[in-house]
């Protein structure tokens, strides 16, 4: 019976890239032209109205990574328990936290109105 040969595990030193990696952001520069924008923005709102809140939320994140404050502030909503709530969407999980997230990056973006619904949450 041949003997198996014992090999000595590689250091951790030895795994490690050569060179680190440089840090991703959720928020990196995607540029994309408007009209691309205005696509996402209208795919993410038809599967919103169709009940495919994933795959709207999806649509939507693409735009807000692209710079959209529109897509931002949906998706906040897409996450807020109280819009859920209203656009009668039982069922589908909301986040006060993700929500909260959204609505500031939307405010950062330009949407004056992402401010105020953000202090509807807190009230909550």
């Amino acid at each position: 019976m041949a003997r198996l040969q014992e090999r000595s595990a590689p250091a951790l030193a030895d795994l490690a890239p050569a060179t680190p990696a440089a840090p991703i952001s959720r928020f990196s520069a995607f540029p994309l032209p408007a009209v691309e924008i205005s696509v996402l923005l209208i795919r993410g709102d038809s599967m919103f109205a169709t009940g495919d809140i994933v795959s709207a939320r999806l649509f939507y994140e693409r735009a807000a990574a692209a710079g959209s404050g529109q897509a931002a502030l949906r998706l906040g909503e897409s996450f807020d328990p109280h819009f859920l709530e209203q656009a009668h969407l039982r069922g589908v999980r909301d986040d006060l936290s993700a929500a909260a997230f959204w609505y500031q990056r939307a405010h950062e973006l330009g949407m004056d109105e992402a401010k105020i619904l953000l202090g509807s949450l807190r009230d909550k």
